[in-house]
């Protein structure tokens, strides 16, 4: 991968690592005033959720109660405490320390319109799932790392659809939620990114799902003519 990068001309990534984009999710996250999770979510499904917040990221619950449906989901999706630097940001780092531009395929606000587009009611549901389900759901993530370590693609995949094997409702929710972040954005990339790979020289950092299936990256750009090949991870 250093070989690739140093190589290249540009690192073309999902969206930028910067103040702006952390400052737009941060604004983003929060409820107007007036509105409250508490209201959207029903007493009994607030406190189920503002009790994993306040147990594993120490979250008061007056800090909850502002939060969007979708920014409460997305807190529960992660460790609760830092496994390390993320690879998109190490990669942005290591760009900029060698003069290399770094390109965004999207813009903070993108990203924020895409998870917000999900129907509220479905956004309801998964995050009382993911409250609900916390401890299966950090274990996955180990899972979920293993199967990336391995190239996994399929796996990865079905590591993310765990739910539903025992929870089989909440399909056309997480069929909403797939098609806003993933099927859609997946869309989006690969026509924004072409041009890049026409000049050529560009390094792509994409998020591994968005690889997969009919409607991965892989496969759009395979049917807009583009040869797709794969190179194998030198182990050590």
């Amino acid at each position: 991968m250093d070989e690739a990068l140093a190589a290249s001309r540009a690192l073309v990534v999902e969206m930028l690592d910067d103040a702006d984009s952390r400052s737009a999710f941060e604004t983003a996250a929060r409820l107007p005033p007036g509105r409250s999770l508490r209201t959207l979510a029903g007493p009994e499904r607030f406190e189920r959720v503002a009790s994993r917040l306040s147990a594993r990221y120490g979250l008061p619950a007056a800090a909850t109660e502002r939060l969007t449906p979708w920014a409460a989901y997305l807190t529960l999706s992660q460790p609760p405490r830092p496994q390390g630097e993320i690879v998109d940001a190490a990669l942005q780092r290591i760009a900029r320390q060698r003069g290399l531009p770094v390109v965004p395929l999207e813009t903070a606000r993108e990203q924020i319109a895409s998870i917000a587009a999900v129907q509220t009611g479905h956004m309801l549901a998964l995050l009382e799932a993911q409250a609900r389900r916390h401890d299966e759901t950090i274990a996955a993530i180990d899972t979920l790392l293993a199967r990336y370590l391995e190239e996994d693609l399929d796996g990865m995949l079905q590591n993310e659809e765990l739910a539903l094997r025992d929870e089989p409702a909440l399909r056309p929710a997480y069929s909403d939620l797939f098609e806003q972040i993933l099927v859609r954005r997946s869309a989006r990339m690969v026509e924004r990114m072409r041009p890049r790979l026409e000049r050529g020289g560009a390094f792509v950092a994409i998020g591994a799902l968005h690889l997969h299936g009919e409607q991965g990256v892989l496969a759009l750009l395979e049917r807009a003519g583009w040869q797709v090949r794969r190179v194998e991870r030198q182990r050590r």
